[in-house]
């Protein structure tokens, strides 16, 4: 297998001066000339002002187009942490990177900008012959601060794919919206074919005037959701998560919403309790009037979805009783589901750094409830083994959404190249290692900055 590479970027000594222009040189029948075409951008300039078609090349699993980012030039996972960046500058354009190439593997772009009326798509494919294509991958992207009007039915996504056994991993959206008086979609990450995975995804603020804002979608029938975040959707009508919930299917564990939708495989869905006399010894009845204890286990999670209350499952007693772990979450005539997992009605204040709007810092708190709560690839090998700045994540238990919290003492090695920097995060309770080649040429300049001090 070759895999012909070729640079992206401005600089002398570049084969190509635009993501486009490599595109329309490097496509073809890919199978018979048994190649992968890999791109690596280079950020040699403040962005890339181009929309992107990767459309046109014969390609299998093993044979395919490949834009990525080149090492020393990616972003550090934050809006403002450099990387290569694809910023539809002067008008309204319809997307960032369109790939309806089957198998097209995308990583580590970061889209703004695409503000106007046509904004359609940021990262991915998104059309009526999405279900045609197959394989497409999508890691360690960001997309953010994007505002359209775009009245479109099809609405607005900002990584997404329609094709079968789709992939975006480590990916995250914040800070779209949409104010169309269409009542369309507005929608963060995420697949529409249940064939198709979401992993490790974080999604934030996402917001819809009229339609529906949703941080991320999980797909049609038992599309898989695991190890994901989503907090903060508003507008007309709003959803963190927008899941078929799969009653006999572990595909979707360990998702963390802001409100009840976090996905997980469901024990009962929209279910009434009757009889209940203190904190234990609830009668569960479903909305038809049966019991539903013999759905639920121990550990299982009981949402009051009317009251915006969870508890774990302490026991089940018996055909009509069960008991919970805590106190004042259940009622007469309220609305309940029971999951298998998941955490609900988490806010941001408890998750991220910082959600002020134009400052963000979606690294994880210490605290966060996303700290070692996902499930890791030794479990789970749909898992990534790093996060979206290349962290490694454990074989066990792993955090939930796009990072991993690195803690205290650790020291995730980056090595810093004389022609590039490198931005290296962490936190007050974090160790920084730097390491210099001792072939590098020239003097080496370091600096700490820590809030407004330097």
């Amino acid at each position: 297998m070759a895999v012909i590479t070729k640079s992206i970027g401005v600089a002398t000594g570049r084969d190509y001066s635009s993501i486009s222009s490599w595109e329309s040189a490097q496509q073809g029948n890919l199978v018979s000339l048994q190649e992968i075409h890999k791109g690596e951008c280079y950020a040699d300039s403040s962005y890339f002002d181009e929309s992107v078609t990767i459309s046109g090349s014969t390609t299998s699993s093993d044979y395919y187009m490949y834009l990525t980012v080149a090492e020393g030039n990616r972003h550090d996972g934050t809006k403002s942490g450099g990387g290569v960046v694809i910023d539809r500058q002067g008008g309204a354009y319809s997307y960032g990177v369109y790939a309806p190439d089957s198998y097209t593997f995308l990583e580590y772009l970061r889209v703004t900008g695409l503000n106007g009326g046509n904004s359609v798509v940021c990262i991915g494919i998104m059309d009526g012959g999405g279900e045609g294509h197959s394989g497409v991958v999508i890691k360690d992207c960001i997309v953010h601060d994007i505002s359209t009007n775009c009245n479109t039915s099809t609405g607005f996504w900002g990584i997404v794919s329609t094709c079968n056994n789709a992939k975006i991993i480590n990916c995250q959206v914040f800070n779209m919206s949409r104010t169309s008086a269409e009542s369309s979609w507005t929608v963060g990450l995420g697949c529409t074919i249940s064939t198709s995975k979401t992993i490790n995804c974080s999604a934030f603020n996402i917001t819809d005037t009229n339609g529906s804002a949703v941080g991320i979608h999980g797909g049609r029938g038992n599309g898989a959701v695991i190890n994901c975040i989503s907090l903060g959707a508003s507008g007309g009508y709003s959803t963190d998560f927008n899941v078929t919930y799969p009653f006999s299917s572990d595909d979707c564990k360990k998702n963390i919403s802001s409100d009840h939708t976090a996905p997980s495989t469901a024990r009962c869905n929209t279910v009434l309790t009757t009889d209940v006399s203190g904190n234990t010894g609830y009668t569960v009845k479903d909305a038809d009037g049966y019991f539903i204890t013999k759905s639920v286990q121990e550990g299982d999670v009981f949402i009051n979805i009317t009251d915006k209350k969870t508890s774990v499952i302490a026991s089940v007693d018996s055909e009509t009783q069960l008991t919970l772990n805590d106190s004042d979450v259940a009622g007469n005539s309220k609305s309940y589901r029971v999951n298998a997992d998941g955490k609900y009605f988490k806010t941001t204040a408890n998750n991220y750094i910082s959600t002020t709007y134009g400052s963000e810092n979606l690294l994880l708190l210490d605290s966060s409830d996303a700290v070692d709560y996902g499930v890791g690839h030794g479990t789970d090998s749909n898992v990534p083994t790093d996060d979206i700045i290349d962290n490694t994540r454990p074989d066990s238990a792993c955090d939930v959404g796009c990072y991993q919290n690195m803690a205290s003492g650790t020291c995730p090695e980056q090595w810093i190249d004389e022609w590039n920097r490198y931005n290296i995060l962490a936190r007050s309770s974090e160790s920084i290692c730097i390491k210099v080649d001792s072939n590098t040429n020239g003097s080496n300049t370091f600096k700490i900055i820590s809030g407004s001090d330097s």
